[in-house]
């Protein structure tokens, strides 16, 4: 489903102000994918499959720009 509607995430908020525009998915109960999109290339890449129970500071020093 994704493949076909990349945008169907939401930009994650913890995420803002990146090189990326970081997308969320809950995928599961207390699970989120964390994906971006780069457009010129048509590609999605998957960065991180959050378990939403642990403290978002994780998640924000877990995701590195390049």
């Amino acid at each position: 489903m994704l493949a076909s509607h990349p945008h169907l995430g939401a930009i994650e908020s913890l995420l803002e102000n990146r090189r990326h525009a970081y997308r969320s998915l809950v995928v599961h109960q207390h699970f989120k994918l964390i994906y971006y999109i780069d457009e010129k290339k048509d590609i999605l890449y998957i960065t991180a499959l959050w378990d939403t129970r642990r403290e978002p500071i994780t998640l924000i020093k877990g995701i590195h720009t390049k």
